[in-house]
């Protein structure tokens, strides 16, 4: 068993992407140490944490994925110089490098990137690129494929979060980096230069406490814990972490009472010491926070709640603490200072050794992107954009006739129930509804004399009713005409696949057509599962209204033949597409859907 661990940001965590790639190969283990939202400093504290450790020494190959986050942190918080960042990152590189296992850095474009940004997006990467070579760890520099490609705005349109890649593209990448693990190199043979510089995680269990009791709190789906910091509790960190300095912490402040759509929602931290007091805020996720400014660990350093809700010195969107109270998971400190050397590039890419350039990995978005385009001019082939301005013309148009006339009817019922008749109607209302009472006390009395209730009438017209209804089905069976009960055809018709296959073949028409056709499945879809649901729900209370099997009818050759029909093989075609749509499956049906019609009209052409 192969073991691959993953140590990126948010690209690295969404589901049905580049982790389930992974670890969908037979043979290979998947350790996912990653962390949303969060660059390279928060990835130092993976190597310095105890059990996260253990995973990172036996793998097979470490993936690191960090610099669309560090973009952010780096260029639009503007905390700290470029330098600073540069000895981060080769203090990262370098740690990584003594675990003397195969690492590979993926440099993935950043599409939210605005056109004068772009220099420093690749500044970011050239910095990566740049001790890739020197350590000799492998790279896939997605961003510079798409750049010099030209196809970074092209998939910004095709996804609904630019932060990240299409599902299919980042699930085939991480199946083939599974596939060809074996291929890896080994960093390069260096000796390393002694550093004068001491990283440290701490853990609220290992500091004192000022006042109150340590609480834990779970984290889900992980071993780690929290650790609550509410009013009435206080950290003091021991003195012999004087001279540290706080590099950022971990939290995980997610609780039921939060909107969790509003993810920034949270609570807020103080540091103090001495000479100091910074005040931090943090979201409601598991999550790594960087320190903007110097803070360093005196002999009176304590950590406390912000109870009073005072000025932040960092965080975002922090009006207030949403819940009362901060869970702490661990600070990363360090004693002294990485300081790699200064290094300047062009504006340009950076040249870089081929030998551990892997990027022919990467799936072939170029020809994603023209499959696409074909795609779309096909499905639009007959259409122009005076007749799409038409229909938006039209429905705009329709859309504001019906606002005038919802204004109007406002403005009239406004009058309406203002008027002298309006308030006669509602005093007649009020003299009605007395009646009724007056009525149902009436009701009352007489079922006491006549000994039943009105409920017992009531049933009585349910029982008449259903012995309607069965003298009906009664009558039904006597009907010549063919239905589910009596066609293995029609119970053909009546399959989800024929359904579907029925509304592609009607919808694909017209533009009008293909733009509801999205709506049109679904609702098929959810119809098809409600009366799938109602029919199951009979069969358990009614095991004898299970309908026999197709061949006990006496048109089944006729069903076969339906089964064969361009129309329900073109709806299994697009249902087996959706149960893989993260492989590219919606694709693979646009071809298919091809091969179907072609075969049709060729049966068709030798009748």
């Amino acid at each position: 068993m192969k073991k691959i661990v993953l140590l990126g940001a948010s690209n690295s965590c969404m589901p049905f992407r580049l982790n389930s790639g992974l670890s969908s190969v037979e043979g290979v283990e998947l350790v996912n140490l990653s962390m949303g939202a969060t660059g390279s400093l928060s990835k130092m504290r993976a190597i310095f944490h105890e059990e996260e450790v253990k995973h990172l020494q036996s793998a097979d190959l470490i993936i690191l994925e960090t610099n669309i986050c560090d973009f952010g942190i780096v260029y639009h918080t503007k905390w700290h110089t470029r330098q600073y960042f540069i000895n981060l990152i080769q203090g990262l590189y370098e740690e990584l490098y003594k675990l003397n296992t195969k690492i590979l850095v993926l440099l993935l474009p950043n599409s939210n990137v605005k056109n004068n940004e772009i220099s420093l997006e690749i500044d970011i990467a050239n910095i990566h690129s740049f001790f890739c070579d020197k350590y000799g760890f492998n790279y896939i520099n997605v961003l510079k494929y798409y750049l010099e490609n030209d196809i970074n705005y092209f998939f910004t349109l095709c996804t609904k979060d630019n932060n990240h890649q299409l599902k299919s593209i980042m699930f085939d990448l991480g199946l083939n980096i599974a596939k060809n693990l074996d291929k890896f190199l080994y960093p390069k043979k260096l000796t390393l230069k002694k550093k004068d510089v001491e990283y440290r995680l701490l853990s609220p269990k290992d500091m004192k406490l000022a006042k109150g009791e340590l609480k834990e709190k779970k984290i889900i789906a992980s071993k780690q814990k929290a650790y609550v910091l509410d009013k009435n509790t206080a950290f003091k960190i021991a003195k012999e972490y004087k001279g540290y300095k706080i590099l950022g912490f971990t939290s995980y402040n997610f609780d039921k009472k939060l909107d969790l759509s509003k993810w920034w929602l949270s609570s807020s931290l103080i540091f103090k010491n001495k000479n100091k007091e910074f005040i931090v805020s943090s979201n409601a996720y598991f999550y790594f926070q960087p320190f903007k400014d110097s803070f360093i660990i005196d002999d009176e350093t304590y950590i406390y709640f912000n109870e009073d809700n005072k000025s932040l010195n960092q965080g975002y969107f922090h009006e207030k603490n949403y819940i009362d109270y901060f869970a702490l998971v661990d600070i990363l400190l360090v004693k002294g200072e990485f300081k790699a050397d200064e290094i300047a590039f062009s504006g340009n890419f950076i040249q870089t050794s081929k030998e551990y350039d892997f990027l022919h990995l990467y799936p072939n978005a170029v020809f994603y992107k023209e499959l696409i385009e074909d795609f779309l001019n096909n499905v639009f082939s007959n259409a122009n954009i005076e007749s799409l301005k038409r229909i938006v013309n039209e429905q705009k148009a329709h859309l504001e006739n019906e606002l005038s006339n919802l204004k109007n009817e406002n403005t009239s019922l406004k009058e309406s129930l203002n008027s002298p008749e309006q308030k006669e109607k509602i005093l007649n209302i009020r003299f009605l509804e007395e009646k009724v009472k007056r009525k149902e006390l009436k009701n009352k009395i007489l079922e006491k004399d006549l000994g039943f209730t009105h409920k017992d009438i009531l049933e009585s017209k349910i029982l008449n009713q259903k012995i309607r209804d069965l003298e009906q089905i009664l009558a039904d069976t006597k009907n010549p005409y063919p239905n589910i009960h009596t066609s293995a055809k029609l119970r053909v018709q009546n399959h989800l696949a024929y359904k579907l296959g029925q509304a592609l073949i009607l919808n694909s028409k017209s533009i009008k057509g293909y733009i509801r056709l999205p709506y049109v499945l679904s609702y098929i879809k959810e119809k098809y599962k409600a009366e799938q649901k109602t029919y199951n729900d009979k069969i358990s209370k009614n095991p004898s209204l299970k309908l026999p099997p197709l061949a006990s009818y006496p048109d089944y050759e006729a069903a076969l033949k339906e089964k064969e029909c361009l129309t329900y093989k073109l709806g299994l075609a697009l249902m087996k597409a959706d149960k893989s749509w993260y492989k590219g499956g919606y694709i693979k049906f646009y071809f298919e859907s091809k091969r179907l019609k072609k075969e049709f009209k060729e049966r068709q052409s030798k009748k």
